[in-house]
């Protein structure tokens, strides 16, 4: 059942911490806008997307490191707009980026210059189930991508297409919340102030409603994006999207299922000790032969 969304406000560690918005480094809507697809549920977010996660780099050096570890080619699902298959790129490794959205593609591929164009191809395809006639060292699902996939079919689809895409002895990287960290379970109906970006005479201001089924275990989220220009006028973007979670011990049985076996379970970036309030789950498993 829906519930209406109370109003909160207050600045996340994502905001500005002296409680001024934050200035951009270039302009609202500075990628080019993709084509419209009326199949495509992202692509009225995709303008805002690298606002948000452009500059989040938190998690590059262990990709860089497993990528070291591995060797190339290396697969990442749910590239987005090539946040992280750039930066493996730029390192030196052929990347496949794999992405639902036209849009998100759109945008990663006007990211590449001519010289990662030679080391960077951009799949559209659904990450439960897809064939691409090539086998890497390395696949990710970086950033709770896998939350995506809603039911276990799906989840275990993409698994078992991840281990066909595997050499033998390849590892798989996932990065996942963790469902124990304080706070994660709070159901709570306040719509909150996320973020403000101030370019000029322009704003874009994004709020949150996000509710918590522990049962279920799924995240429902609806996102407001008001973008304001000189003229006093608001233009609303309205985007909802779903999330599932899993504890430890269901991640790691369904990665047996699906033919791999956990090497380690890291609870952050810096390969720290899995624990209730770890802030992430990231779970590194290699192909079972």
């Amino acid at each position: 059942m829906r519930t209406r969304c109370e109003f909160r406000s207050w600045w996340t560690r994502t905001g500005s911490s002296s409680g001024r918005p934050k200035r951009l480094a270039s302009p609202l809507g500075a990628n080019p806008a993709p084509a419209a697809d009326r199949g495509d549920p992202y692509a009225a977010v995709a303008p805002f997307y690298d606002l948000e996660y452009g500059d989040y780099d938190a998690d590059l050096t262990l990709y860089l490191e497993l990528a070291r570890r591995t060797g190339g080619p290396i697969l990442e699902l749910g590239c987005g707009t090539g946040r992280v298959a750039l930066a493996l790129a730029r390192a030196g490794y052929d990347v496949v980026g794999l992405d639902s959205s036209p849009a998100m593609l759109a945008r990663a591929e006007a990211k590449l210059s001519p010289r990662l164009r030679g080391r960077v191809r951009l799949v559209r395809a659904d990450m439960a189930d897809f064939e691409l006639a090539q086998t890497f060292g390395l696949i990710i699902i970086p950033l709770g991508t896998f939350g995506h996939l809603t039911t276990g079919e799906t989840r275990l689809g993409c698994l078992a297409a991840c281990r066909r895409h595997l050499r033998p002895g390849g590892l798989l990287g996932l990065d996942l919340p963790n469902p124990l960290a304080p706070g994660f379970l709070d159901d709570d109906p306040a719509l909150v102030l996320h973020r403000v970006w101030v370019d000029g005479d322009r704003t874009l201001t994004k709020f949150v409603c996000r509710r918590v089924d522990p049962v279920e275990q799924v995240e429902r989220v609806t996102c407001f994006y008001d973008e304001g220009g000189p003229g006093g006028g608001v233009r609303r973007t309205v985007f909802n999207y779903e999330l599932t979670f899993l504890f430890r011990r269901e991640a790691e049985y369904l990665l047996g299922l699906a033919g791999f076996d956990v090497e380690q379970v890291w609870g952050d970036y810096d390969l720290g000790p899995y624990h209730a309030a770890a802030d992430r789950m990231f779970i590194l498993a290699r192909r079972r032969d």
